[in-house]
């Protein structure tokens, strides 16, 4: 944790001013927009500065039994009405960010260690301007606090800055990397940063994280978050977006749809093995979220059901034609075993053997299959009974030949 201190330095204080409907300045949060184009646009602003020299470090809360990070910056007095804000309300929350460069995990503890980062900024937090509801920090506690010797200060606007104190319980998530860890923290002065998961229904799962696997068993909270970031990390630089990932365990997929519009988007399989790795399987489908109201909703599910019950009659008819079509041709190859030309082949043990066998076949497979056997036992048959051939001797015979007489033996006296 002392490591990180002095990364605190020199980083920006956020804020993004809106006026409530009286007039009044409010902070907001992590505002921010997309263009058309994809660009990604921050509205929240630099309104200050952590000092370089500034005094960084940690203290100790004796009532919350958590160490606290302390630092000091300043807040520019023209251009916004930060300071405005910060004097009437003397004190704001705030959600400081963080990138996580390593972190580890004991099973035996059940405690996620952040074992190295850096602070990367600071939001000064206020009211939604949307709703109007106040937005809380991630770390309960964390507040930034106009002073000077413990007072509140005026300060002249040609110096254009105003002293603030930075109370941040140690371990906020970060906001701008895809590596901060959306967890609740607490540290000590000589540990990492830990998390006590003490999951009520823990599942066993690894994540990669820059090549290297990270085992952990943590809440079904938990692996939504895995699983997000899995998603981000696999489509989310190739799509220029950040996606928002709700899981289905039961169906086991995800749906993945754009920060921005939350309209747009893909479902997509994902599976475990049997050490708890996750990947995403098969192909993204696209998908589409569509707001209804409740009268069209009932419409939809009823026109569901009605489908549902066609397709059930459709199926019980197709079952039926398929038990009298299955009648029929067991008719027909009856009738074609006993035909008469087949008769003959009865007693042999291939036409039994066959016909033992010949719903397996179609009806004209089985006709093929008699026909050869009947040109099989055909041809046995004809081996079997064919004729002897005894062999023709020829004698050469010496005859006297006399010339013959039209008149026969008339004058032959």
């Amino acid at each position: 944790m002392e490591e990180a201190l002095s990364s605190f330095r020199n980083r920006p204080i956020l804020g993004y001013i809106w006026k409530d409907e009286d007039g009044n300045p409010q902070f907001d949060s992590h505002n921010m927009h997309q263009e058309e184009d994809g660009t990604l646009v921050y509205d929240e602003q630099p309104i200050g500065h952590i000092r370089e020299n500034s005094d960084v470090h940690l203290e100790y809360d004796e009532a919350e039994d958590k160490y606290r990070v302390i630092a000091d910056g300043f807040i520019y007095d023209d251009y916004t009405d930060a300071v405005e804000i910060l004097k009437r309300e003397t004190q704001c929350d705030v959600s400081v960010e963080l990138a996580v460069l390593d972190l580890s995990y004991s099973a035996e503890e059940r405690v996620l260690d952040i074992n190295k980062f850096v602070f990367t900024g600071v939001t000064i937090l206020g009211k939604d301007e949307d709703t109007g509801d106040k937005v809380n920090p991630g770390m309960e506690g964390s507040n930034i606090t106009v002073f000077k010797n413990g007072d509140v200060i005026t300060v002249d606007a040609s110096q254009a800055t105003e002293a603030v104190n930075i109370n941040e319980n140690q371990g906020k998530e970060g906001d701008a990397t895809v590596d901060d860890v959306n967890m609740n923290a607490q540290t000590t002065e000589d540990a990492g940063s830990t998390v006590d998961t003490t999951p009520s229904a823990v599942r066993a799962y690894s994540v990669v994280v820059d090549g290297e696997t990270h085992q952990f068993e943590l809440t079904l909270g938990d692996i939504q978050f895995a699983l997000n970031r899995l998603v981000n990390e696999t489509y989310g630089e190739a799509d220029d977006c950040y996606y928002d990932v709700e899981v289905y365990p039961e169906s086991q997929y995800v749906v993945m749809y754009s920060w921005w519009d939350g309209v747009e988007g893909y479902r997509q399989g994902f599976e475990a093995d049997e050490d708890g790795n996750y990947s995403l399987i098969g192909e993204r489908e696209a998908v589409k979220r569509v707001w209804i109201t409740e009268a069209e909703q009932q419409q939809i599910d009823a026109d569901r059901q009605s489908k549902a019950e066609l397709e059930a009659q459709l199926e019980e008819i197709k079952g039926q034609l398929a038990t009298y079509q299955e009648a029929e041709a067991t008719a027909q190859r009856q009738a074609l075993i006993e035909r008469d030309e087949f008769t003959v082949l009865s007693d042999t043990d291939e036409y039994q053997a066959l016909v033992s066998e010949m719903n397996n076949y179609s009806v004209s497979e089985l006709e093929n299959k008699l026909n050869a056997l009947l040109l099989s036992y055909a041809k046995k048959q004809f081996s079997a009974n064919k004729p002897e051939v005894k062999p023709v001797v020829q004698f050469a015979v010496n005859e006297k030949h006399t010339k013959k007489s039209p008149y026969g033996g008339l004058f032959k006296d």
